[in-house]
């Protein structure tokens, strides 16, 4: 049978990248007789006008809605962030707690139910706005928790909490997650991590020119240390063959570009790609980093990347060890301390070692598919009486 979902995501949803949503949902459609299309919509920073004015179904195969979110202009950010004293970035989290954008979003999801009448709702935990689940109890509810928030705060916690005890269901990227929601939630919390995308990285390899050792940082999700640059400007310095290659742009590409100052003959800044260009950048990497930290946010994600290096048959090396990627089991993972000395030295065990040939069988369970299909039996499920 078919089943209309509509769901509000994470993340503004762009051209360079796609969402975990966009991912499950592209593979929901062809899990028998699931989601046949959806519309997206991008999230607008400073439109002041109704979030949406009606939903087209001009098709019988529309199946999926993506929200158009809305934000206050950016004088009210400016407002909020000088008000919490905090960076502009981190003033984007208190937005979702404006009562005038609750107010925006939850007012264009009663349009679409009225209009539109999906079965199911899923929502993440986002910047923008507060979902009122127990206003759509007539629907199938699933909260997607797919991150950490970054900042963290009582009316935050309090939010999670909410969703978790409210919706029907909650997905949660990662075992941290799942363990810090279980017990206040018995039988309603489940495992889904994010996957892999196997038939965008199965496309033909381009002819490699780059004879030194690629080690690549693609998607500046990094520590602001920068620990893992200093640590290949020290391999540079021992005159060992290795390059940096940094994919893609935000908030730590101008840091990065101070920290390489007199390197840069050994290291390649891309700034943004596009979704269909990243693909050549991991069929050049012999080492793929995760830099980051020993920080509840971190040991709480599901980097996507560390799948995407190892089934190119890359090295990847994470910092520090984080038990979530650990328990993935991925062939030709290695793990060392969140600092110079240990990266390197890392580093100089691997940059003679020839990547790897890996069996795609071994990434069958990581596919977005696989994911896809837990998450239409978790629907399955709830929606039958």
């Amino acid at each position: 049978f078919l089943m209309r979902i509509l769901w509000i995501p994470h993340q503004q949803l762009a051209n360079t990248n796609r969402a975990r949503c966009e991912y499950l949902a592209s593979h929901m459609k062809d899990d028998e007789h699931r989601i046949l299309h959806w519309r997206k919509w991008k999230w607008s920073w400073h439109d002041m006008r109704t979030i949406l004015s009606g939903v087209e179904t001009e098709s019988n195969s529309q199946r999926f809605v993506f929200v158009r979110l809305l934000v206050i202009n950016r004088l009210f950010w400016w407002f909020i962030s000088k008000l919490t004293n905090s960076r502009y970035a981190i003033a984007k989290h208190w937005l979702g707690y404006v009562p005038y954008n609750n107010f925006l979003l939850n007012r264009a999801i009663r349009k679409i139910v009225t209009a539109w009448q999906p079965d199911v709702l899923i929502f993440s935990n986002n910047a923008i706005g507060r979902v009122d689940v127990r206003r759509f109890q007539n629907l199938v509810t699933i909260f997607d928790y797919v991150d950490l928030p970054y900042m963290q705060h009582p009316v935050i916690d309090e939010i999670i909490t909410n969703y978790s005890r409210d919706a029907d269901a909650t997905t949660c990227v990662s075992k941290t997650l799942v363990a810090d929601l279980e017990p206040g939630n018995p039988g309603k919390i489940h495992y889904l991590p994010n996957g892999l995308d196997r038939e965008r990285l199965n496309k033909p390899v381009k002819p490699r020119k780059e004879k030194r050792c690629v080690v690549s940082l693609i998607g500046l999700t990094c520590s602001d240390r920068l620990y893992f640059v200093d640590a290949i400007k020290v391999l540079i310095d021992e005159g060992l063959p290795i390059v940096g290659l940094m994919v893609g742009a935000g908030l730590m590409l101008e840091p990065i570009k101070q920290r390489i100052q007199g390197y840069e003959s050994s290291f390649i800044l891309t700034g943004q790609v596009s979704f269909d260009e990243v693909q050549d950048y991991f069929d050049m990497t012999d080492i793929g980093l995760y830099p980051v930290e020993d920080s509840p946010y971190y040991l709480a994600a599901s980097p996507i990347k560390c799948f995407e290096y190892s089934f190119k048959g890359s090295h990847v090396l994470v910092s520090p060890h984080l038990p979530e990627v650990d328990g993935y089991n991925l062939p030709n993972m290695s793990f060392c301390e969140e600092n110079q000395d240990a990266v390197t030295e890392a580093l100089r065990k691997l940059i003679d070692q020839p990547r790897m040939s890996v069996d795609e069988s071994d990434f069958d369970a990581f596919d977005w598919s696989e994911r896809a299909h837990t998450l239409n039996a978790i629907i399955e499920r709830l929606h039958t009486p």
